[in-house]
């Protein structure tokens, strides 16, 4: 059984139609949030924060703030908080932009003076519309 060049091409571009539909889009609040992230918090997330016993903050690898009373692991990027709830940065993904009522956006400064040394890259708060 040969395959000519025609049955080839076809089987080429159903392969690649099927990358492409299986390809996981971002919703318009995803693409919003990765933005902020760029171009307001400065954040690319190539680099990691060490942060030392003493409070030294440096760029390096990533290891826990020892505190008197626990361990706190920093995150390795900014904090997303959708109504008052920390979500992983994919739970963005189930939003759009219709959905959001207003957006926050909380530099390093005022993020670790809300959120303790977990907000050292920042965060962006979320508010939602109520739902009818």
């Amino acid at each position: 059984m040969g395959f000519n060049k025609k049955t080839i091409s076809i089987l080429l571009l159903l392969f690649f139609a099927s990358i492409k539909i299986n390809a996981q889009t971002k919703s318009n609040l995803q693409l919003k949030v990765d933005s902020i992230l760029q171009h307001v918090l400065n954040f690319t997330g190539s680099k990691k924060t060490i942060i030392k016993n003493n409070g030294d903050y440096k760029t390096d690898t990533m290891i826990s703030y020892a505190t008197r009373e626990a361990a706190i692991t920093i995150p390795d990027s900014p904090l997303i908080i959708i109504n008052k709830k920390l979500v992983e940065y994919k739970v963005l993904n189930n939003y759009t932009l219709q959905d959001v009522k207003n957006i926050n956006v909380l530099a390093r400064d005022a993020s670790i003076a809300t959120y303790g040394p977990q907000g050292l890259h920042g965060s962006v708060l979320i508010t939602l519309n109520k739902k009818k």
